[in-house]
């Protein structure tokens, strides 16, 4: 019996931030600090004794402002700006086309926090229960919208717990961006609480990652993290002392006056590549046979999406430009003892919206444009599945911010997308290829999300069977007669025989992991197009690499084809699909053992889903028997964890797809080894009433790594986990819940969920001796 839902607190308004109060005159642990400071000066030599020592050279001032000139004053911006750092952090990412921001507050990170509250209107703050769901709701944000996900943390363990969902985000491609707070800026290497290096931290996850020194310095950098993040499709880490968070832009000094008045000019990512043989416009190509129309930016801490000799170019902003020294910012005045508690250094966020407050964690009824994409524009690779859908939009190119809202000022610049399309004479070798091939077969991935129609038209034109990698399961519906399915080990028994019988392979947007299940060395030519240079050839060995968009490059491409006049091949693969059919049906309609078949339930979970419904997988056994026998459709969505393969992922996942897309039906499939690990998030969906449908395939072990176990003629140890009534536990938490265990039940079960407003858990009790069965070797 589902449980009533419990009213949460969503809707109820916020109050107003307290007013400051005055400084109290007692130590506390920065006091104590301080105190322990000025006793260990008594040892020190006088301040007249050190005059001569410190006194500046001839011609040289201690004044910053004098010593950087007149400039100075002009790149700070107007005298009287009174935004903060945290007002121009979050409204960088306002520009950029954040929408939510997902995190917990706390005391290192609170004046952000007060930023995103002062613009409640157009961004909203989602508080979570764990920052490692925040991540994965950031990612997921950018998976099923498209748009840039944004996460907070606090200092030291908050920075800490972001890091499995944003190694998520960085490994499949979701373009996010994460603000860490930090310590105070004077007590780096002081042993003081929850002090961490969150950039060193975050170092391997992030494509861009630095720490923000002032108000000035945020003017630049957060417009240049934002748009690593969108055209890197990665992770942006910005990391920021607690103190600094509060600094104003009017009382900013910069060390070093910039070349010209940020934001002058439009930033492009599309420059030419520098070389020997290129003509202006044209790329030039790379060693290996491999072309594109722009490089990837560098994966370091400190490289810029700037101009390199024979690199990655555009305006971006003053990459010359370095951040306020911290013994300089503010006049020198140390943090402890000296300055206010952060957000308390003077009027702040002038210009922000004071609007009436707004239910935390939404927006107003009619949300403003997505930050610099187009009004009415498709969201970039939302994965939806259809035959004939346009691309995304050029990013904004030439587009002027949505009405009301306030850009960065100085920094802010529209960000254009750099996919281009290879060369021509290159397109004429890939036809020639492909005209050649008798059996051509593609395999298409997630990068082909926003070229779903010319794939379809490509696949007709060759007669081409269509595998789909987990990620790309959404690019054609699974009863399209131009798909075998899914590939892998999750995936069906016609991609493999159509991966071992073709004589050309298309790679299309994909590194699909397991190479067995490429054609054998040798037996067919391969070519490979994605946006990534270095995915070329990650996989299998390739004839040809192709680097650029791939809607673009395949409108560049199709012309130059012929259309296949022997279908023999298509014909056969559909014909191995009509058994493969068969025989999931045979597995989903019998049940050996006394509890249900995990396959059975995942398949009329699908059957029943809403047309528009949007899937987000977890990791285990429950996701091969899900990708496997759901049979997703037209107008349906899907993501998962594909490359780092993170359990829990499924809900935060869902949560963040339900924001980005309100309204529509959001739906999880895990385990219970998942789902257990962050479960607290059930509260979260509750309290904002998110119609997120959880399907939990409860068998009570860690079934993956039991038969993993087996597999490697290990006796199964550690695998139990115990009963759990997640159904009982989703109602304490104020979320619907039902339990199932026997197939009857399961459709009145369905049908009451999809049916219920809110979340809903669906705890069903599987087999927990069904084995997550290669396509091979899958038995009915």
């Amino acid at each position: 019996m589902i449980g009533a839902i419990m009213p949460g607190t969503a809707d109820d308004p916020l109050p107003e931030p307290p007013k400051p109060d005055p400084p109290l005159p007692t130590l506390g642990r920065r006091g104590l600090l301080q105190a322990a400071g000025l006793a260990g000066m008594a040892a020190l030599p006088s301040t007249a004794a050190l005059a001569g020592a410190q006194s500046p050279p001839a011609g040289m001032t201690d004044d910053a402002g004098a010593r950087a000139g007149p400039e100075t004053v002009r790149a700070a911006g107007a005298r009287g700006d009174d935004r903060t750092t945290a007002d121009i952090l979050v409204e960088a990412a306002l520009a950029h086309g954040a929408t939510h921001a997902f995190g917990i507050v706390g005391d290192g990170v609170n004046p952000v926090i007060q930023a995103l509250w002062r613009r409640r209107d157009r961004i909203a703050f989602v508080g979570v229960r764990h920052e490692e769901a925040a991540a994965f709701m950031a990612s997921g944000f950018f998976k099923h919208g498209g748009r840039l996900g944004l996460c907070v943390s606090t200092s030291g363990p908050g920075a800490v717990h972001l890091l499995n969902g944003l190694f998520d985000a960085s490994l499949d491609g979701a373009a996010v961006l994460a603000i860490t707070g930090a310590t105070f800026h004077d007590m780096d290497g002081m042993r003081y609480p929850q002090a961490l290096d969150a950039a060193s931290v975050l170092r391997d996850a992030a494509l861009f990652n630095e720490r923000v020194s002032g108000p000035a310095h945020a003017l630049w950098i957060a417009g240049r993290a934002c748009r690593a993040a969108l055209e890197g499709r990665g992770v942006a880490h910005l990391t920021i002392a607690k103190d600094v968070q509060g600094w104003r832009l009017a009382d900013d000094h910069p060390s070093v006056a910039p070349p010209a008045e940020p934001g002058d000019g439009s930033w492009a990512g599309a420059r030419p590549f520098a070389g020997s043989g290129g003509r202006s416009g044209s790329p030039v190509m790379p060693a290996g046979g491999v072309a594109g129309a722009a490089a990837p930016p560098a994966r370091t801490a400190s490289s810029a999406l700037g101009a390199s000799a024979g690199g990655w170019a555009g305006r971006d902003g003053p990459d010359e430009t370095p951040g306020i020294p911290r013994d300089r910012a503010r006049g020198g005045l140390p943090s402890v003892g000296g300055h206010a508690d952060p957000g308390r250094a003077g009027p702040i966020g002038a210009g922000a919206s004071a609007s009436a407050a707004t239910p935390e964690g939404r927006l107003p009824a009619e949300p403003r444009a997505a930050g610099r994409w187009a009004p009415g524009s498709t969201p970039l690779s939302i994965g939806t599945v259809a035959s004939a859908t346009a691309r995304g939009p050029a990013h904004g190119a030439g587009s002027a911010p949505p009405p009301g809202v306030r850009g960065i000022g100085d920094a802010d610049s529209p960000w254009i997308s750099p996919d281009g399309v290879p060369p021509p004479g290159l397109l004429d070798r890939a036809a020639t290829i492909l005209n050649g091939g008798r059996r051509v077969a593609i395999l298409a991935g997630q990068g082909c999300l926003g070229a779903r129609a010319q794939l379809e038209t490509l696949a007709e034109l060759l007669g081409a069977p269509v595998a789909k990698a987990f990620l790309g399961k959404a690019l054609l519906p699974d009863d399209h007669p131009l798909t075998t399915g899914g590939i892998g080990h999750l995936g069906s028994l016609p991609s493999r025989q159509a991966m071992m019988s073709c004589d050309t392979l298309l790679i299309l947007g994909s590194t699909m992991p397991w190479t067995d299940y490429y054609p054998p060395a040798g037996a067919a030519r391969c070519l490979q197009l994605d946006r990534r240079a270095d995915r070329i050839g990650l996989r299998h060995p390739v004839e040809l690499g192709l680097v650029g968009d791939a809607g673009l490059t395949l409108d560049a491409l199709i012309p130059r084809l012929r259309r296949q006049a022997d279908r023999g091949f298509l014909q056969a693969a559909q014909g191995w699909m009509r058994d493969w059919r068969r025989l999931l049906r045979q597995v989903e309609d019998t049940q050996p053992r006394e509890r249900l078949r995990p396959q059975a339930v995942v398949s009329l979970f699908g059957a029943m889903a809403p047309a528009d419904a949007m899937f987000s997988l977890d990791c285990g056994a429950n996701t091969q028997f899900a990708a496997r026998h759901i049979q997703l459709g037209a107008g349906q969505e899907w993501t998962g964890c594909g490359t780092l393969v993170s359990m829990a992922s499924a809900l935060p996942l869902a949560i963040g797809g339900a924001f980005a897309h309100p309204g529509r039906p959001s739906l999880a499939v895990a385990g219970d080894g998942g789902l257990a690990m962050l479960m607290a998030e059930l509260s979260t969906a509750a309290l904002h009433r998110l119609p997120v449908k959880l399907l939990v395939l409860n068998n009570e072990a860690l079934g993956q790594e039991l038969f993993e176990q087996r597999a490697m003629g290990m006796t199964p140890y550690g695998c139990a986990l115990g009963p759990v009534d997640f159904a009982a536990a989703a109602r304490a938490m104020g979320v619907a819940g039902l339990r199932v265990s026997r197939r009857e039940e399961l459709a009145p079960a369905f049908r009451q969920a999809f049916e219920t407003p809110g979340p809903v858990v669906i705890d069903a009790l599987v087999d927990p001796g069904e084995r997550p069965a290669p396509p091979d070797e899958l038995r009915a």
